[in-house]
């Protein structure tokens, strides 16, 4: 129902008479991946005196997961409805995406003069970006039972509920850097535009990983309160601090974030 709602609004547009200014300010909204919802504003004029000028545009660019989260955590969700083994007997479930990236970006149209490429660019510029992921974790511990067992320790009473286990981890990546990147605006007619984007963020700061699993499957009796509690298992703390360690050294060397959009441009 709502894609005949677009092909009226195309057809209104189109059926109407050109209207196009040669202020040479544009404004655009899309798709960012892997930031979300896009809209930018900007400046290029091909029709200026200056050879310089005519090739050399400017853009503010936003971009967030907001206004789409709902559908970014149901394709993630479906994608991860089997669970994805990454190894060691744990699986992620599901997972949760939150980003978002402002920057400002310098265009040079090389080709401005052309009849068929006057709208491919090469861009630089920097941007600020914030990115955060949640995942769900499941997985089982070999060396326990998976019945429910009971047993003694110094005197203490002990019970472990299986040998399952459940946990979150979170990814944090707050980047700034340069970027760098191709684009093409792909002329439609009255002054409307598809755009198109493929780049990379250069940062020095690379994502951190946080893993959290909860003990509550472990617990020990209370002969004071007389019910049972959740106790610690050493062991899996001291697994789940190594794997946190081994993983935030391999994600050090994650200094590039990839940038594509693609989105429709109007330009007065």
């Amino acid at each position: 129902m709502f894609y005949r709602y677009i092909v009226l609004l195309v057809g209104v547009l189109f059926s109407v008479p050109c209207w196009s200014f040669s202020s040479g300010l544009g404004t655009g909204v899309g798709a960012s991946f892997p930031t979300g919802l896009n809209v930018f504003v900007g400046y290029t004029n091909p029709e200026l005196e200056s050879a310089w000028l005519r090739r050399l545009g400017v853009r503010f660019d936003f971009a967030t997961t907001g206004p789409l989260k709902s559908a970014i955590d149901s394709i993630i969700d479906n994608a991860m409805s089997n669970g994805q083994d990454i190894g060691d007997g744990i699986e992620i479930t599901d997972g949760k995406l939150d980003a978002k990236h402002l920057s400002a970006v310098l265009d040079i149209y090389p080709f401005v003069d052309s009849s068929y490429f006057d709208g491919v660019r090469i861009s630089g510029g920097y941007y600020f970006g914030d990115m955060h992921m949640d995942t769900s974790i499941k997985g089982q511990i070999a060396e326990i039972s998976p019945d429910r067992f009971y047993f003694y320790l110094d005197g203490t009473h002990y019970y472990y509920n299986g040998n399952n286990f459940r946990g979150m981890t979170e990814i944090d990546w707050e980047y700034n850097g340069p970027y760098l990147g191709l684009g093409w605006d792909i002329k439609l007619g009255c002054g409307f535009y598809l755009y198109t984007d493929i780049g990379a963020v250069f940062t020095n700061r690379p994502p951190t990983l946080t893993i959290n699993i909860p003990h509550q499957q472990l617990y020990t009796y209370n002969n004071t309160t007389g019910v049972w509690e959740p106790f610690t298992i050493p062991k899996l703390d001291s697994d789940v601090a190594n794997a946190q360690r081994d993983a935030n050294h391999k994600l050090a060397d994650l200094r590039i974030l990839p940038m594509v959009k693609v989105g429709f441009l109007y330009r007065f």
